[in-house]
């Protein structure tokens, strides 16, 4: 398995500190790789199918969904995705990220200029 390009593994990595002093308000992706899907789906509030799913990002493994819709797309193990990560609440009301597998052709894997607004005041 390789790595995502070293500019997501960083956007990564700048978006989770900035959940870390609750300033992260927006979802933004980068790439992954998927390593386990569940067998069985489950249905959200909305009543929306999804599987829960294990992906690979910067050589750490992370919780994450997919979308039944996403995944009736095909997702194949081992293979890299685009990964959507929103921040919000768990069950104990502890701030966390959410990841989403994306499969869709519309999945569009950003580079830093397309955020580069957003991380204007941030220093590293």
């Amino acid at each position: 398995m390789h790595k995502p390009a070293a500019a997501y593994v960083q956007l990564f990595t700048v978006r989770s500190i900035n959940l870390k002093k609750n300033k992260m308000t927006d979802s933004t992706k980068t790439t992954g790789f998927v390593t386990q899907v569940a067998t069985t789906t489950k249905t959200n509030t909305n009543g929306n199918l999804f599987r829960n799913c294990t992906v690979s990002i910067d050589d750490q493994e992370f919780q994450a969904i997919i979308w039944e819709k996403s995944y009736q797309n095909g997702i194949t193990i081992g293979d890299e995705y685009t990964c959507e990560l929103k921040p919000g609440l768990d069950l104990n009301g502890k701030a966390r990220l959410f990841i989403t597998v994306l499969n869709g052709t519309d999945a569009l894997v950003p580079t830093m200029d397309h955020f580069a607004a957003l991380f204007a005041d941030i220093a590293v």
